[in-house]
């Protein structure tokens, strides 16, 4: 097929979020490859992306396509994208990784079906024409077989005129469900970098969402709550552990560890997954070259489990996975406090256990002290997301039960410290936190105080993890 097909990617920048951020300068890269796209913003704070829109000509016709329309990128809040960032579109065939500059970089990634799209010329090994426009003005160029062009675009300062038709390209979505739309940017932002005092001040806010790299992510605003257990908790949890076991599978040692209180202050918001890694997100990883598959792959390798937590993997392994997306492990004081939040509530809903709301060692646990008085649907895990109701202050779920989550800090005494978060080298087999409780444990274990430890290269069926972002 000799003819070169035009390429114009038209960036409309429509700014609501302030006069000192539309008249910012964005930096912008364009990268051309056989089979993708990228957009890679290099900037360091906020920038408006809202109403970024692609319009192609194959040689049938120019075609309009919304960034906003892919359902991956849906819940993102384009008038202040927190950069650097990278929006990459690829056809469904394509395992080529991101361009250097998207490495270690929030990276957005929307597969399309192999027919929809093509931006190389495979006959002539020449790059597709690449025009940034602000409206009809030209912003610059990629020189025919360049396959990058860098630009500074001035985003303008009132709404532009979009196309009338702006169709909806067709893909395969190998993403996360669609999810709920999230509220009115602005005040959530404003509020979560301001800070709450109680879960009640995020309520009209959460769950805050935002999709990055397949993973739904939920936001959690600064604020401050106590972390660990008083020792009136830690007297109920050690009883609780002896009416429901056999008294010599309780150590208080466990449940001590869980005082004396630290206080903590979140001056920064961050984000953190709704949902624990899958099987089908991690395999990714594991196609990627990055991640060792677990060490047992009975339900990894079964297509019913893709949408369960993958579990059998040890700390090293969440740590390259969550390095790999772009993200890092939470430390002990953002998980509990986002399982929490300021109110210090003893399980993610509220301070009564529920058995309806989570996934936990119920009448189909096949150990000695499961719970016969609830049934929860599964033996074992269950599929992410599945108990709604269950959500923490915050909108993340399974945060009690399902699976353990692995942590960034190392499993030491309170009171809590930064120092603990200061581990570099990849052979540091030290214990790091598991926090959450799973389909093995009952009530005691499940607690957001409750904390367990375990060796680094450590992995079981009951263990998993999920990722933050700063």
């Amino acid at each position: 097929m000799n003819r070169h097909w035009l390429l114009l990617l038209f960036i409309f920048f429509v700014v609501t979020y302030g006069d000192a951020l539309a008249q910012m300068p964005v930096n912008l890269a364009i990268f051309v490859d056989e089979d993708s796209l990228t957009l890679y913003v290099s900037d360091s704070g906020l920038v408006s992306l809202q109403g970024l829109t692609f319009r192609v000509d194959d040689g049938s016709g120019p075609k309009t396509y919304s960034l906003e329309s892919y359902p991956s990128f849906r819940g993102l809040p384009y008038d202040s994208v927190p950069a650097p960032i990278c929006f990459r579109l690829l056809r469904d065939t394509s395992n080529r990784v991101a361009p250097q500059d998207c490495q270690n970089k929030t990276l957005l990634i929307q597969k399309l079906a192999a027919a929809d799209v093509f931006w190389y010329d495979a006959t002539t090994n020449i790059s597709h024409l690449i025009t940034i426009v602000q409206g009809e003005t030209s912003q610059g160029i990629c020189p025919s077989g360049n396959p990058r062009c860098d630009v500074i675009f001035t985003p303008p300062t009132r709404s532009p005129n979009l196309p009338a038709n702006t169709a909806t390209v067709p893909f395969t979505s190998t993403r996360m469900p669609e999810i709920t739309p999230t509220p009115t940017l602005a005040p959530a932002l404003e509020i979560a970098q301001q800070g709450v005092s109680s879960n009640v001040d995020w309520v009209p806010y959460s769950p805050y969402t935002q999709v990055i790299r397949g993973m739904e992510m939920v936001l959690v605003p600064a604020g401050s709550f106590t972390m660990g257990s008083t020792q009136e908790q830690i007297d109920d949890a050690f009883q609780e552990c002896q009416a429901n076991r056999d008294a010599a599978q309780c150590e208080r040692t466990e449940f001590e560890a869980e005082g004396p209180q630290t206080p903590i202050i979140f001056t920064e918001s961050f984000w953190i997954s709704r949902h624990e890694v899958t099987n089908n997100q991690y395999r990714k990883c594991e196609g990627a070259g990055v991640c060792a598959p677990p060490s047992e792959r009975t339900y990894y390798d079964d297509p019913f489990y893709d949408n369960h937590p993958v579990v059998y993997v040890t700390w090293f392994q969440a740590n390259d996975y969550a390095t790999w997306a772009g993200m890092r492990l939470p430390t002990e004081a953002e998980w509990e406090y986002a399982a929490r939040g300021p109110d210090g509530l003893i399980y993610p809903w509220g301070n009564t256990f529920d058995g309806k709301l989570l996934n936990f060692c119920d009448t189909n646990c096949g150990y000695s002290w499961r719970d016969e008085d609830f049934d929860d649907g599964y033996e074992t895990t269950a599929p992410v997301g599945t108990y709604l109701d269950g959500a923490s202050w915050v909108g993340a779920l399974d945060m009690s039960g399902n699976v353990w989550e692995w942590m960034s800090s190392l499993y030491l005494e309170y009171p809590y410290d930064a120092s603990r978060e200061n581990v570099s080298g990849t052979n540091d087999n030290r214990k790091r936190v598991l926090g959450g409780g799973s389909w093995t444990t009952i009530p005691d274990f499940l607690r957001t105080a409750n904390r367990y430890g375990d060796l680094s290269n450590f992995s079981y069926k009951n263990i998993g993890f999920r990722c933050v972002l700063s």
